[in-house]
């Protein structure tokens, strides 16, 4: 059996397997499997990691769980968030007021002074503290400082010196941003890669992006700025 094909009831009491259920288990909560083969459920005793034969992989129970990501996951203690190993031992002694999940080995958590990124083993990846952070993504993340968003590498430091209020992931190459006159596209240098400004601006597909523009028409840009509208 396969835990990729696994997957949980539409009412997240169980698990099915082509359609049936599988085992006769039933829980409060179940949510997906995760590499290396784990689900996070929830019973009377609370949260834990089950394998893809439904047994437990550690006795101890948790406030809440999530799965696994770069072989840790994150869990809720009565001290606060932190992450653990498939052992369910805790890979650092930091505990969070909240943490996410690992992504490209990097994870974002929030501090009393704010957020920041820790690798596995729970190090701090760079010193400084934002407002906002999210994932890892292609070696890029987004953060939010003052009022000002814009990317970061996972050691900390900044691709670019410009400012936006507010940014996407990098995808293909290019990332959407909001400045003082909507929405563009950037490269990983922060420069614009037209001239035009959107109201709505999705990130490019195959070299195509969706977008609404200051007419409220819906229109296709491409990679070049090439405006197509859309329909009659």
């Amino acid at each position: 059996m396969n835990w990729h094909d696994i997957k949980p009831s539409p009412d997240g009491s169980h698990f099915l397997l082509d359609g049936k259920p599988l085992w006769h288990d039933r829980y409060t909560t179940v949510l997906s499997f995760h590499a290396p083969g784990a689900a996070p459920v929830k019973d009377a005793s609370g949260w834990y990691h089950i394998d893809a034969a439904g047994d437990s992989l550690y006795s101890m129970r948790f406030q809440k769980a999530y799965g696994f990501y770069c072989d840790r996951a994150a869990v809720l203690c009565p001290d606060g968030w932190l992450h653990i190993d498939l052992n369910g031992n805790a890979c650092y002694p930091e505990r969070y007021p909240w943490c996410g999940n690992f992504q490209e080995d990097c994870c974002v958590v929030r501090s009393p002074v704010g957020y920041h990124h820790i690798d596995p083993s729970g190090r701090a990846l760079y010193t400084e503290r934002w407002q906002y952070a999210g994932d890892a993504r292609d070696g890029m993340i987004c953060v939010l400082r003052a009022h000002e968003a814009f990317h970061i590498r996972k050691d900390g430091s900044r691709p670019y010196a410009s400012s936006f209020r507010f940014v996407h992931v990098f995808h293909k190459g290019f990332a959407v941003v909001l400045d003082k006159d909507g929405w563009c596209h950037i490269d990983p240098t922060g420069q614009p890669i037209y001239a035009h400004r959107f109201k709505y601006l999705e990130p490019f597909y195959n070299g195509i992006a969706l977008a609404i523009d200051v007419n409220d028409r819906h229109v296709l840009v491409d990679e070049a700025g090439g405006i197509t509208l859309v329909g009659p």
